[in-house]
């Protein structure tokens, strides 16, 4: 995970605008787990078998929450009382969207995923880097 992390904060970076470092935070995370069969099945498949109680992953979600709640806190429109918990929620969305990816007979493509999430956090479809 804390390689995940490490280039999700770093395209965040590479953005200047609040929208655009989400946008570019949520297709890093995409696409860079879905590099590596073997990472998308340690952070999203073996993870949840282990059990969501456990340290390890909770201290994962925690550390995805506090990069994307440096994002959050930035947009436009207040989008949380509580920036944390909205940072997980985009965990939650992303943890189900991958393992729909990794399931589906047809998968969606990447750009399908990011723009799903970017319209259930920013309330709008926005895909274009």
């Amino acid at each position: 995970m804390d390689d995940t992390l490490t280039q999700v904060a770093k395209a965040m970076e590479e953005a200047s605008a609040p929208e655009d470092q989400f946008v570019d935070g949520i297709r890093r995370y995409i696409e860079f787990t879905m590099q590596d069969w073997r990472r998308v099945r340690i952070m999203h498949v073996e993870a949840v078998r282990a059990g969501s109680t456990g340290a390890a992953r909770r201290q994962a979600l925690r550390r995805f929450a506090e990069v994307f709640h440096e994002v959050v806190i930035k947009l436009p429109g207040n989008r949380a009382d509580d920036p944390y918990l909205y940072a997980l929620g985009v965990h939650g969305v992303l943890h189900e969207l991958i393992l729909e990816m990794l399931e589906a007979e047809r998968p969606p493509s990447t750009e399908l995923l990011v723009g799903t999430v970017v319209h259930i956090f920013l309330g709008r479809a926005r895909t274009a880097p």
